[in-house]
């Protein structure tokens, strides 16, 4: 629970003085920061990655977050004029514009509550100016190395907090809302799951699968010489990692991490935090052994915990057949705003009810849907940040949330393959290598948790791509010193030996790749178009019908379980006969019979089915589905047949098939990306040009005899 300076001092002389003298002090924090761009850094991501802003609350009409966010913007600025900082253009800007942009359309086309969406987007044009300024300072920082491990230290310090809380406090306080315990735990033995400095235990967690790949990066290294060795295209970094006891530091931080993780006990943070653990040691562990070792040790730890097992075993609980079984209330009310979520997407496919106004429709379509999400009868979060999209911002939504997530796991894979080859040729070690590794995995982490959580802790997520494309932007900048130009994009299949030329093209298992994943995406236009073609517009009813037996005694017998395998199937083929039959009865036109539709489905393992029929009126659905239920029961009464029909239950007529054009593009899409994975399965070899110019694949390996060739 946050507490607020005023809050915490009273109102009176006293409170004016502390705050005037607090108010002093910061001037002149500020005014040094001004002139130090690497110290204005640090002050804004401590600030950030501790929510520091959120604890204290506002002072006054500001905050610290915005007061942090101004010094480095006029740190930067300063430094611009100084020459201590340069300015340079990342992908990642563009990327979070989109996305800025696509919430922005939801808001103008969409959104019933605007001040909420604008409030929503003034929030994420703050974290622009964060991405921008943090990536800037970062780029021209000398190492900075040392602001991620300062990152990391923080949060592995107020992970380290929640366990003093719980392990020696006895959760009596919540350290002025530095620890926080507002929710009770579930798991015996432990007091509360403790949500640090983040008020939820959930997005507490999600903040931790962050930074979690960040310190087993710092503490899975190797000693290195320092820059010296290195050549005249040497660069200064990894120093740090020589330091005595330094690697054990971060094996501490990874502990402490993992300890948080454990007592926030969140489930989705929890499968969050394996996953990226798991991925990091594979990207960064070349030794098998220490692999394994590493991933086994993990997965013990894990399991002995006690909670974990039982908690994520709740996760099935939704799902569990038995009509007495009892759901998770926690998952329940999930499953029940995600449906909502969905409902939204399906109402408005295209542009979603408007960013930051999912409470807003929630009370629309909670009423439709006939659900109880909360104790308070109110829509809270949707609890998926992929629902959340689509409900706010429909398709156009989650594709620009996509391009900017996915596309900035994507210039981290380049990053991380520039930066290995600078270290496989001398001019960098393996500390940026292991670094961008480490993001890679952060974000997939943050991707895994955000299945069970909507989007919030923004800016922390903004600090952690910052680095990333810091990273990236000094990587250019030393291929530009050491004269290598942009040959560390040339791919593998392009490689020029001295020898000879080599050929252009794709290599074999890269054209192998490309044809699976041509035949998987056609397959999935085909379903897509079936699935079209299956959502034709109009309205559907169905009739749940029983089968039982005739008479009594032998003929009752003869109705018996070893039976059911033939008579069942047998009377659902029957049925779907009576559809033209059951038309007619009913006086439909021969228009309406051309678009009405029956299927008949059997209740797997049972002795019943449903007549389900669309109509193209809503008035003629149930009529229909009846009408073809009565025509089975005449039959076999007139067949003398032993067993018989009765109707279970009928549903009213529900209107389907509004997202046939959603399924359609859906369609289209997956056969362009098909097309294009064709295309470049069967593209042909060529030889390069004499100039080496043509285009290149900045994920592929780089070539060395190719640099050492050039160089």
């Amino acid at each position: 629970m946050s507490t607020t300076l005023t809050g915490a001092l009273g109102s009176g002389p006293l409170t004016l003085l502390v705050l005037g003298v607090v108010g002093l002090i910061g001037l002149l924090v500020v005014a040094r920061m001004a002139f130090a761009p690497t110290a204005a850094a640090a002050l804004l991501v401590v600030v950030v990655v501790s929510n520091i802003s959120g604890v204290v609350g506002q002072v006054g009409p500001a905050s610290i977050y915005l007061a942090a966010l101004a010094t480095a913007t006029f740190a930067l600025v300063l430094g611009v004029f100084r020459g201590e900082v340069v300015l340079r253009y990342s992908p990642v800007f563009l990327l979070f514009a989109v996305f800025i942009a696509v919430r922005a359309l939801s808001v103008v086309f969409a959104a019933t509550d605007v001040e909420a969406g604008i409030a929503e987007l003034t929030d994420e044009a703050k974290g622009l100016v964060l991405l921008i300024v943090l990536t800037l300072l970062l780029a021209s920082a000398e190492r900075p190395h040392r602001l991620v491990a300062l990152a990391v230290g923080v949060v592995a310090g107020f992970a380290a907090l929640t366990a003093v809380q719980e392990f020696v406090l006895g959760n009596s306080t919540s350290l002025a809302g530095l620890s926080g315990i507002g929710v009770a735990s579930e798991v015996t033995g432990l007091g509360a799951r403790h949500a640090g400095t983040q008020g939820d235990p959930n997005f507490w967690c999600r903040v931790l699968v962050l930074f979690l790949p960040l310190a087993l990066a710092l503490m899975w290294s190797r000693s290195e010489g320092s820059g010296d060795d290195r050549g005249e295209g040497g660069t200064q970094g990894g120093n740090h990692r020589t330091e005595a006891g330094l690697r054990w530091r971060w094996v501490a931080a990874a502990g402490a991490l993992l300890l948080g993780a454990y007592l926030s006990q969140s489930r989705g943070g929890m499968i969050a935090i394996f996953v990226a653990g798991v991925l990091t040691l594979m990207l960064l562990v070349r030794n098998r052994t220490r692999l394994l070792a590493g991933t086994a040790a993990l997965v013990l730890v894990l399991s002995l915990l006690p909670g974990v097992g039982s908690r994520l075993a709740t996760l099935g609980s939704l799902t569990g057949n038995s009509s007495t079984a009892v759901a998770d209330p926690s998952l329940a009310g999930r499953e029940a705003a995600q449906k909502a979520g969905l409902a939204m997407f399906r109402g408005a496919p295209l542009i979603g009810v408007g960013a930051a106004n999912f409470e807003v429709a929630g009370d629309r379509y909670q009423r439709q849907l006939g659900i109880s999400i909360t104790e308070k009868k109110g829509l809270l979060a949707p609890h998926d940040i992929y629902v959340q999209q689509l409900a706010e911002g429909g398709l156009v939504g989650l594709v620009g949330y996509l391009v900017f997530y996915l596309g900035s796991i994507a210039l981290m894979l380049a990053t991380r393959r520039r930066w290995r080859a600078l270290a496989a040729l001398g001019y960098a070690d393996e500390t940026e290598q292991r670094l961008s590794t480490a993001i890679v995995a952060s974000l997939l982490g943050w991707g895994v948790a955000s299945v069970f959580l909507h989007l919030s802790t923004l800016p922390i997520l903004l600090v952690v791509i910052a680095v990333g494309a810091s990273l990236h932007l000094r990587a250019q900048q030393a291929e530009r010193e050491s004269g290598l130009g942009d040959l560390l994009a040339l791919p593998e299949s392009r490689r020029l030996l001295p020898t000879g030329a080599a050929r252009f093209g794709p290599s074999p298992a890269a054209r192998t790749t490309a044809a699976l994943l041509a035949v998987a995406l056609t397959t999935g236009v085909g379903v897509a178009l079936r699935s079209a073609a299956d959502a034709r517009p109009g309205y559907a009813a169905t009739v749940r019908v029983g089968i039982v037996p005739v008479g009594t005694g032998g003929q009752a017998y003869a109705y018996s379980v070893l039976d059911r395998a033939r008579t069942v199937p047998t009377l659902v083929t029957l049925t779907q006969s009576f559809g033209d039959e059951a038309a007619g009865e009913v006086g439909l036109s021969a228009d309406d019979r051309r678009d009405a539709r029956l299927a008949v489905i059997r209740d797997s393992g049972s002795s019943s089915f449903r007549v389900r029929v669309v109509t193209r009126r809503a008035d003629q659905a149930k009529p229909l589905a009846t009408a073809v239920v009565d025509q089975l029961s005449r039959f076999l009464g007139a067949q003398q047949s032993l067993y018989g029909v009765q109707t279970l239950t009928t549903t009213a007529p529900t209107e389907v098939g509004k997202s046939r054009p959603v399924r359609l593009a859906v369609a289209a899409l997956l056969a362009a990306l098909g097309l294009a994975a064709l295309l470049a399965a069967i593209r042909p070899a060529r030889v390069p040009r004499a100039d080496g110019s043509d285009d290149s694949d900045e994920f592929d390996e780089p070539s060395g005899p190719l640099i050492a060739h050039r160089r």
